[in-house]
């Protein structure tokens, strides 16, 4: 007589009440709640550690060591819940719901978000240098060459510490691949585990004291970033008068002369520091905020100086109010550091004073500076334009905006007004300074209204107390972490009743849906904030999914690596390392030395997707592990 068929084991009901089942589909619909309420519990994490940059304490901090490792929480928590079961054997099962949480995760980064982001935001790119012109799409849809993305220059250094971090799957795997490591060994784990969190700190670390050892880069930029866009607007004012610069490219005198005594005192022939400040707003090279104009006093204000220069700041000033160091607070600080920059660079001799001609040579250094340093000198239009009318190339070389220092200075504008879409241009509807405005206003979130004062709408409830903020910020992180927590292990439960009642194997089940249970949220907010089809947005969206893959690499297979050493289960996740190498590899080796990317590559990574699942089904036949 046949044996009877065994039936397949009971499933075990998590804390004893919530409910499982044997059947596939009832299983299924299970995960889809408890995956559910992880999802929630994400999207509550993150709105936690958005709470947190509005405390603005130690931002460093903040965002280079608790933002990174509270996004990779539920991806942790999920593969912890994993290997925690009471039986070995069934933890020996689940892990691979682990497992398949960090490759589904890892390698849904590297293809749909990567790849989908190139893709939403792909615009025309520049046939000479490459970089993307933002906002613009006017090549046909199917044109994968010649539209794509572009991204700034530190993005690649950031596929670096990617690349680093995918190194150290190797250094689990190739014992047990080329020395022949025993498979029930847990020394290589364990030794990883080590070397995972320690490279985590390292990472940490350097997110947070990076910003220290850039802040000299970036005032280079600025200083950059002014030069470019002083001499624009210098270029602007003197339309009326026949241009900046002359038939052979050299600066006007009679123009400088006119900008010179439009902004100096009438009882003294110089400029001084507070006629530096009146021309910088009367040329709308810098805004202050507007409520600090109606705060402060009139004696020796900013207000005051460009009312005695025949208000050459009243178009800036608005109400024409004065606005004096004490009036702008902390503002004072970042526009007197402006200042004093367009005072070392016009009076080289430190008088504090700056006289007709050390004005004229200033200008003309900053021309030349332009001239010299423009991207649009390469371009084939420009050249052409250049042949045939030589003075009005050059004029329009002047009025041109830098892709690359616009950003830096819309955001030494906001730090002054408190919001990035208040920056607009007078002179011309041309959008680019303007959309730069709004991405800088954009990734400020919730901090513009803040720091606008009693201007800003506040969200109808005024400005909220920092401990407010704090409490605010714990109660979501702590909500989120518990609901995390609570339903991964049902969570892990149900995909492995899944795999058990359809015969697939559990790694495949949670390949597929972990990701969608603890990133959906990411993905579709990374996608929509691509598709904005500028360059800072492209560049934010990189750094996140690169800085999510180097969480994954360390934090989440740190935590995998504990369990297999605190349960003492064997290695046989082979398939599953190459699965995530191989992509992590592929796209780091190119990340790291381009910054453009046509849509082509977007295409090609979403397309890895399916040929990673099918990577994994063929090896694990191989191994005969299927």
């Amino acid at each position: 007589m046949a044996d009877p068929v065994q039936p397949p084991p009971a499933c075990g009901e998590s804390y004893g009440f919530l409910p499982c089942s044997n059947n596939a589909w009832g299983a299924l619909f299970l995960a889809v709640v408890y995956g559910y309420a992880v999802l929630r519990g994400a999207v509550m994490i993150g709105d936690g550690g958005e709470a947190l940059m509005d405390l603005k304490l130690a931002p460093a901090v903040i965002g280079g060591l608790v933002l990174p490792i509270i996004g990779a929480l539920p991806d942790a928590l999920i593969i912890i819940n994993s290997g925690l079961h009471e039986s070995r054997s069934e933890a020996r099962e689940e892990i691979s719901v682990g497992m398949g949480t960090l490759a589904g995760s890892t390698v849904m980064l590297l293809t749909i978000v990567w790849g989908g982001s190139v893709l939403f935001g792909r615009c025309d790119l520049d046939e000479s240098t490459g970089l993307q012109h933002d906002k613009r799409l006017s090549r046909p849809w199917f044109d994968l060459v010649r539209t794509g993305v572009s991204t700034d220059t530190a993005t690649p250094r950031c596929a670096w510490a990617m690349l680093g971090a995918a190194l150290l799957y190797l250094i689990v795997q190739l014992p047990y691949t080329l020395l022949r490591h025993p498979k029930h060994s847990t020394a290589p784990a364990l030794a990883g585990c080590i070397l995972c969190f320690l490279s985590l700190a390292a990472y940490c670390a350097y997110q947070v004291l990076a910003p220290g050892a850039q802040r000299r880069r970036i005032k280079a930029w600025h200083k950059h970033a002014l030069r470019f866009h002083a001499v624009r607007s210098f270029s602007f004012a003197a339309q009326r008068f026949g241009g900046l610069v002359d038939a052979s490219g050299r600066v006007r005198r009679e123009v400088t002369t006119r900008l010179f005594n439009k902004f100096r005192k009438d009882e003294c022939g110089c400029l001084d520091a507070s006629d530096i400040r009146a021309m910088l707003i009367g040329l709308e090279i810098a805004k202050p905020r507007w409520g600090a104009w109606r705060s402060s006093s009139s004696s020796g204000s900013l207000g005051a100086a460009a009312a005695t220069n025949g208000g050459g700041a009243s178009g800036a000033g608005g109400g024409g109010g004065g606005a004096g160091r004490g009036g702008l607070g902390l503002d004072s600080k970042a526009l007197d550091d402006h200042v004093s920059l367009w005072m070392r660079e016009f009076d080289r001799q430190g008088t504090g004073r700056i006289d007709e001609e050390m004005f004229h040579r200033g200008v003309e250094r900053w021309v030349a500076y332009k001239l010299r340093r423009s991207p649009l000198q390469s371009e084939p239009k420009f050249k052409k334009a250049k042949a045939r009318d030589p003075v009005a190339a050059t004029q329009q070389l002047l009025a041109h905006i830098d892709e690359a220092a616009a950003p830096l200075l819309v955001d030494f504008n906001r730090t002054l007004s408190g919001s990035g879409s208040d920056i607009g241009d007078p002179y011309t509807e041309d959008s680019d300074l303007e959309s730069a405005s709004a991405d800088s206003a954009s990734a400020s979130g919730a901090n513009a209204p803040a720091s606008a004062g009693g201007d800003g709408d506040g969200g109808g409830g005024g400005e909220q107390e920092p401990w407010q903020i704090g409490l605010r910020a714990g109660a979501l992180l702590a909500a989120g972490t518990a609901l995390c927590a609570v339903f991964s292990d049902p969570l892990v439960g149900s995909v492995t009743d899944v795999s058990r009642a359809s015969g697939i194997h559990p790694f495949f089940v949670a390949f597929i849906f972990m990701p969608l249970a603890s990133n959906a949220s990411e993905l579709v907010s990374s996608l929509a904030f691509a598709a904005s089809q500028t360059s800072n947005h492209i560049s934010v969206t990189f750094n996140q999914v690169y800085g999510a893959v180097v969480m994954n690499s360390t934090l989440c297979f740190g935590c995998f690596l504990a369990i297999i050493r605190a349960r003492r289960l064997p290695w046989t996740f082979g398939p599953e390392v190459a699965v995530i190498v191989l992509p992590t590899l592929l796209l780091a080796a190119f990340a790291t030395r381009r910054r453009s990317w046509p849509a082509a590559w977007g295409l090609a990574a979403l397309g890895f997707y399916p040929l990673a699942l099918l990577l994994q089904w063929a090896l694990r036949r191989a191994f005969h592990e299927v």
